[in-house]
């Protein structure tokens, strides 16, 4: 027995650890949802089958036989170490369900959030190239999602072959940013890659309960109609106000012009008149009993 055939088990315990290791930091890192969706794991396969490689072009180069059962194992033992330890490292992953008040649409979509080095809330499109963005040139797509914003929907969509759900959290809307950032210069040039900012707006305060949002929205509706409803009658009473007046004024104007005073004028000037002729009755009686009482006990000496 070789010295190599002993440490076989040795080296294929070690290679199991630091696949698992490589796992988890590769996905901590790529941000992705599924494995071999980035370039770490592509590279990292690469560099596994470069034996076979250089048995197929180079065998004066090889170093160890690919097709050896205990070479196989050894292999097969870290993929299976890489895989555990990249299924284990959970992703941020979140579903969001973007509601179209106007449109009556909902849009229900993943995504996986992260914190970079500098402390920003990003999000990491699920493409390869967007990943690969990410990782070699560190564009990092910023998100603005409040963590008050927590009140989640129970999503269920059944088909005849498969069944899906998802709590998805609930937001009133979606604003896009898109901006450029530089990455490198060649020769003098920028060379510029896309960034995109998503701003998610909260689901407002009638949206407590996934009930209640269409409720209040029903009573803010009927609210809003009876507004509308109170303006309309204002305008007619305020219109009807203003007819009656330019009515009245034209009817003085025409009696002025025809001297032939209207009942409502007459009335008027009798009103006034009469008033008249009580404060005058009033000021005599008054100067009358003022006399009397300067005079009486004169008039009652002569008696």
């Amino acid at each position: 027995m070789s010295a190599y055939t002993v440490f076989i088990p040795f080296i294929a315990i070690v290679l199991v650890v630091v696949g698992y290791y490589l796992g988890h930091m590769f996905r901590d890192t790529t941000h992705s949802m599924i494995p071999f969706n980035e370039p770490l794991s592509y590279i990292l396969l690469a560099i596994s089958l470069a034996p076979l490689f250089v048995e197929a072009y180079f065998p004066q180069l090889a170093f160890v036989d690919p097709f050896d059962p205990e070479v196989l194992a050894v292999f097969l033992g870290f993929w299976v170490g890489y895989i555990i330890g990249y299924m284990q490292n959970k992703v941020d992953l979140l579903y969001v369900g973007v509601h179209n008040i106007i449109e009556l649409e909902q849009d229900v979509h993943p995504i996986v959030r992260y914190t970079n080095k500098q402390g920003q809330s990003c999000w990491q499109p699920q493409g390869f190239k967007e990943i690969c963005k990410t990782v070699f040139f560190g564009v990092h797509n910023p998100l603005q999602l409040s963590g008050n914003v927590y009140r989640t929907r129970h999503v269920s969509i059944k088909s005849i072959v498969i069944k899906l759900q998802a709590d998805a959290v609930d937001v009133a809307g979606l604003e896009i940013n898109e901006s450029e950032k530089v990455v490198f210069r060649i020769f003098g040039h920028e060379v510029k890659m896309k960034v995109e900012g998503r701003k998610y707006q909260p689901a407002p305060n009638c949206a407590d309960a996934p009930y209640d949002w269409y409720l209040n929205a029903m009573k803010y509706e009927d609210l809003f109609t009876e507004y509308a409803e109170l303006q309309v009658q204002a305008a007619e009473a305020k219109a009807a106000i203003q007819g009656a007046q330019i009515k009245g004024g034209a009817s003085v104007l025409n009696a002025l012009a025809l001297r032939n005073p209207s009942n409502i004028a007459m009335d008027a000037l009798g009103d006034d008149f009469e008033t008249f002729i009580k404060n005058r009755n009033m000021k005599k009686n008054v100067r009358r009993a003022t006399s009397e009482q300067q005079n009486g006990p004169m008039e009652v000496a002569n008696d």
